[in-house]
């Protein structure tokens, strides 16, 4: 059923017709459910009983089955290992540098990227370099703040050893373009990972510190277990109460419905934290000893899918979900993906739906050998996977590739490199130093619904670019869109994703109701802070053939 938000109004001959119908789709609900319905169309079925016949529809390259890739971009600045979208709908982005083969310590060549939207392939938008003075960035953790500025944790603190993080706090202000430093941690984190509170505080978590001791001429590298919170006040709480456990580095965290932190991998053990308490807790075991560079998604509020990783990564082809608003939440299978890979990134669509990219089939740390170059896709649904159209450009998408979300609902997918991959063809460049710099853009199935992009899609005219928590807002839509046709609002929180995970993704299903007049939606905001961190999220409103508007970016406050 479509969440629904009923509304007392003054009866008259148009709005007892325009109720009738309304009552008529309660009683009669489309074919696509409203919480979950989103990417298989009519006729559509996106099972699959076997890889092979799953892998089927990718030959048929039907973009509304499959989705379509656009053409690789010219050479970006630097390759994108550590991405994040904008409020303003800019992407700022930043790689690892290097001089002369060693890493560049103390500062970094980043980036900002303006997408021109109006265009097929976004490529014509200009880059403006922001360089942080005075942090390695490379390998940090990153979230935004209630405000919209970026908080970067930790980084890259030696030019020939990895591992060795460094205290450093960083803000980015997408209002000017300018980095501050924070206050500095209380070791330093490499591989950390942040994310938001219900308070719009922000905890930070795990990442490698180093003692500065030697053993066998190696650097004597330690976990930094002892989390963090980065207040409103912008001063850093250390929990020093805190029962130590051992946390993966970068690892997959989300803030539940009750307000505590799941830790869902990639180790097998998870946890609960309870931050007020400082007390960590046992949680359930998921199906594999570990998913290490796989990924996780929050799909739902309290409702989280893994998947991929592991060494080799051929039995955590099977994902798992678990709803953590149930008593005794349990991990369980939730489809068998196509391809088990590792090294690849997933992300979260304005259906709910969940898309994977890149990643390789061999064992080991990180091989090209079993690049894979298909997409694909979970629906949440049926909670089974299909494959999309495979990149034409081949260019393999392995450690340090990314993968974000844009607004106008098509996924920017970039990186890869830096180091090269095992059976990697560097083009003759030294593997340390090589990596990718083209960029390609995926329209997903959604776009190709019922003849093309341009028949189907709803649009949002007019929209508050700030609501508050509860309050019933307007959303006006274009005058080919029925109001009656939109069967989801959702809101997804802004993208910031490195190293195969985005850190804070998630997406809330709002309650709606049309308008008498049929051109524009009553929509409710979250009412609770603990399903909805404060901060910025794409709105998209989806019509019944489960395609998605161009987001129209609000803040939740």
């Amino acid at each position: 059923m479509r969440q629904v938000r009923p509304r007392a109004r003054a009866r008259t001959p148009l709005s007892l017709l325009l109720s009738c119908c309304l009552a008529l789709l309660a009683v009669h609900p489309p074919a696509l459910s409203a919480a979950a319905a989103d990417d298989a169309a009519p006729g559509e079925s996106t099972s699959a009983a076997n890889p092979s016949a799953a892998a089927a529809p990718a030959a048929q390259a039907d973009a509304s089955v499959v989705g379509q890739w656009g053409a690789l971009s010219a050479d970006w600045p630097t390759v994108p290992i550590h991405l994040s979208l904008l409020p303003n709908g800019k992407l700022l982005f930043w790689g690892r540098d290097k001089l002369n083969g060693n890493d560049v310590v103390g500062s970094t060549k980043a980036f900002v990227w303006s997408p021109n939207y109006s265009t097929a392939n976004l490529y014509d938008g200009p880059f403006t370099a922001v360089t942080n003075t005075t942090t390695n960035l490379f390998c940090s953790g990153h979230s935004f703040l209630p405000d919209g500025r970026l908080l970067v944790t930790g980084g890259h603190g030696h030019a020939n050893f990895d591992g060795i993080g460094i205290t450093h706090t960083n803000i980015f202000n997408y209002n000017n373009n300018t980095w501050t430093r924070g206050p500095d941690m209380n070791r330093g984190r490499w591989y950390p990972f942040n994310v938001t509170l219900a308070s719009g505080e922000t905890l930070v978590v795990s990442g490698r510190w180093w003692d500065g001791t030697f053993v066998g001429g190696a650097p004597r590298l330690q976990t930094n277990n002892v989390p963090q919170v980065y207040t409103a006040a912008g001063t850093l709480q250390t929990l020093n109460a805190i029962n130590q456990v051992e946390q993966p580095l970068y690892p997959w965290l989300h803030l539940m419905q009750d307000g505590r932190v799941f830790l869902s991998g990639y180790a097998q053990q998870s946890y609960y934290l309870n931050v007020a308490a400082q007390q960590w807790q046992l949680g359930p075991l998921s199906s594999q000893l570990g998913r290490g560079t796989g990924s996780g998604v929050m799909y739902d509020v309290g409702k989280v899918l893994i998947m991929g990783g592991g060494d080799p990564p051929s039995s955590a082809g099977v994902s798992e979900a678990i709803d953590l608003t149930q008593p005794s939440p349990f991990f369980r299978a939730a489809g068998q993906m196509i391809f088990p890979r590792r090294q690849m990134t997933a992300v979260l669509l304005p259906t709910g739906n969940v898309m994977v990219f890149g990643g390789t089939s061999s064992g080991g740390f990180n091989d090209a050998a079993g690049a894979i170059h298909q997409p694909e896709q979970w629906d949440r649904a049926t909670e089974t996977w299909a494959a999309m159209a495979a990149t034409p450009s081949g260019t393999p998408r392995l450690y340090h590739s990314t993968a974000v979300l844009l607004p106008d609902a098509r996924v920017l997918v970039a990186g890869g490199g830096l180091p090269a991959a095992a059976n990697q063809n560097t083009q003759g460049q030294p593997g340390g130093l090589f990596g990718y710099k083209k960029v390609e853009i995926f329209s997903p199935p959604y776009l190709f619904r019922a003849g093309g992009l341009a028949s189907v899609r709803p649009v949002i005219t007019t929209a508050p670019t700030n609501v508050t928590y509860g309050q019933t807002f307007n959303v006006g839509m274009g005058p080919s869109v029925s109001a009656l046709n939109i069967r989801k609002v959702t809101l997804v929180r802004l993208p910031s994703m490195t190293h195969s995970f985005n850190q804070d993704q998630r997406i809330n299903y709002l309650t709606y109701m049309p308008r008498m007049d049929g051109a524009s939606l009553d929509v409710t905001a979250p009412t609770d802070r603990r399903h909805c961190p404060p901060g910025h999220y794409m709105m998209f409103i989806i019509n019944a053939k489960g395609t998605p508007s161009v987001a129209k970016i609000i803040k939740i406050s």
